[in-house]
């Protein structure tokens, strides 16, 4: 079975290998704020985004005015012990609020067309 990468740019793309790869997975360190105008359109497009907060800081996720997209799907992995809050773009608590404290917490968002609204695992 080839390998089959979803990018924001390219779409989905059939290579040779195996799997389902995310080509713009996002690796971040500290806050994030997809609402910025610095952010890319890798990162408001990726699938995931594994984050090392560092600190207790916030997920900022995108709306409408930035790009997202109703149905369009968010997987949100902590990679330590710092609380990461999750936020929309009026830099309010999704639905329902999720504050990711743990190695290993996630959540997987799904923006409804006006917010993001989140399931999570929580250790």
């Amino acid at each position: 079975m080839p390998q089959i990468e979803l990018s924001a740019v390219k779409g989905l793309v059939q290579k040779t290998g195996q799997g389902f790869v995310d080509a713009d997975v996002q690796l971040d360190s500290g806050a994030v704020d997809l609402t910025a105008t610095s952010a890319s359109a890798a990162a408001k497009g990726a699938l995931i985004h594994s984050v090392t907060p560092g600190e207790n800081v916030d997920f900022k996720l995108h709306g409408t005015a930035q790009g997202a997209t109703k149905g369009q799907i968010k997987i949100i992995l902590s990679q330590d012990d710092n609380s990461l809050t999750l936020k929309n773009a009026a830099d309010a608590d999704v639905t329902p609020q999720t504050i990711l404290t743990n190695v290993g917490d996630m959540a997987v968002c799904v923006f409804n067309g006006t917010t993001w609204v989140c399931g999570h695992a929580i250790g």
